[in-house]
Parts: C-alpha cells; sequence; structure tokens
C-alpha cells in the first residue's frame, strides 16, 4: 500500500531510523549529564586534595626543621637547609672545615654505598683546605620535592632579603641557635602557609595564609 507516494516499508524504514536517532540523541544527553556531575564531583575534591598536600608539606618542613636544630647541637656540627624555588624542593647541607681539629663526620658514613639524588653543594669544588658545604644524608636520605601544585614562594632570613627565586638557605649551629627564617609555601589555589623559625627554640610556628614576622634574634608573635 503506498501512502502519500511513500512506499509502507519505506514509512516503517524512515520510522525506525527516526526513532534509532531519537535515543542517540537521549543517550548523549544522558553521557553529557554525567559528565557534567562527575566534573562538578571532582573539582571539589582535586582542591581538597591540594589543600592537604599544602598543609602536610608545610608541616613536613617544619618537623625538618626542628629536628634539624636539635641535631646540630647533639652531633655539634653546623647544617644548613637548602632551599631550591625554581625546583620546589630542599634538603641538608653539612658545613666541612679542613682545617679544623676535630672535622665534622662523613656525611655519607651512616649510609655507605646509599645511592642518592642530593646534589653537591656548590661549595665542593673549592680549593683543598678550604671549608665548604656538601650534602648530607643522615637527616633527610634525599631531597624532598613538594608535590604538584604546591611550591616555596619566598624564603627570608636574617642576613637574606626575601628570596623569590634560586637559592636560600636556613643554618644550624651547634651551640643551639638556629638563623631565624620566614618561608611562605603557596599551592595552585592560591591558598597559602608561612612558617616562622625561632632562632633561640628552634620552634617552628606553622600559619595558614601569608603572615611577614620581622626576621631577627628577638621571639616573634603571630
Amino acid at each position: 500500500m503506498i501512502v502519500a507516494g511513500v512506499p509502507h516499508g519505506a514509512r516503517a524504514d524512515l520510522g525506525e531510523d527516526a526513532q534509532a536517532f531519537g535515543f542517540t540523541l537521549i543517550e548523549m544527553a544522558v553521557v553529557l549529564l554525567l559528565a557534567a556531575l562527575l566534573i562538578t564531583l571532582a573539582v571539589p575534591q582535586f582542591k581538597a586534595r591540594t589543600d592537604a598536600d599544602l598543609k602536610h608539606s608545610a608541616l613536613k618542613l617544619a618537623a625538618t626543621i626542628e629536628y634539624t636544630f636539635h641535631q646540630a647541637a647533639f652531633r655539634r656540627e653546623t647544617f644548613r637547609l637548602h632551599y631550591d624555588l625554581d625546583r620546589s624542593r630542599y634538603w641538608l647541607d653539612l658545613f666541612v672545615d679542613p682545617a679544623a681539629e676535630a672535622p665534622a663526620s662523613n656525611p655519607s658514613a651512616d649510609q655507605a654505598g646509599a645511592e642518592t639524588e642530593a646534589p653537591l653543594s656548590d661549595d665542593a669544588g673549592m680549593n683543598a683546605g678550604q671549608p665548604y658545604y656538601v650534602a648530607d644524608h643522615r637527616i633527610l636520605a634525599q631531597p624532598v620535592t613538594l608535590p604538584d601544585g604546591v611550591r616555596i614562594t619566598d624564603v627570608t632570613t636574617q642576613y637574606l632579603d626575601s628570596t623569590t627565586q634560586g637559592e636560600a638557605f636556613t643554618h644550624f649551629f651547634p651551640d643551639g641557635y638556629v638563623e631565624p627564617t620566614v618561608v611562605h609555601l603557596a599551592d595552585r589555589n592560591k591558598k597559602e602557609y608561612t612558617l616562622y623559625v625561632s632562632p633561640l627554640s628552634g620552634k617552628v610556628k606553622v600559619l595558614p595564609g601569608r603572615r611577614e614576622f620581622e626576621v631577627s634574634m628577638k621571639e616573634q608573635k603571630p
């Protein structure tokens, strides 16, 4: 039977095609809706993960500083915390004075044969007999690299203005003194943490947000 000039079989085929096309549009709409829902749920979780990474990095750095303060006094050695702001990482250097009557112990003695990624200090190539710094692996086995999205924005010490790139240092001395330092960490969400290193106690104040301190021998209050 022919209706309006279109064979009955052809009309049936067109109906099936239209129905199939309609289901395809519905399925696409459902997929897009689910994708939007997943993105909506994932963004807060990603943000929360980044926030957690920032806080964890701040607390880990603070713990490293406080432990190094006590180790410098216990071992009667001079250390420096070496910040690499460009690569968002840090490690420890040991001060070595070849002319000293009781030279500092070999920084690799406790881990003989252990491989490490810690770079040598720039001072290590100085003339023989001159004091220098060398990477130490007893407290930190290797450089600590901050999580993706977390970075050291600046470091300020008693003798060095705020440094935003390159390298900076916090020095630890065997007489129970650490160079007063302020470190700011930030993540990609522009959240920040402030670390203030107390020179006499070696304690580190970890504060959310960006705080400014006068870097001196005086104890500071938040």
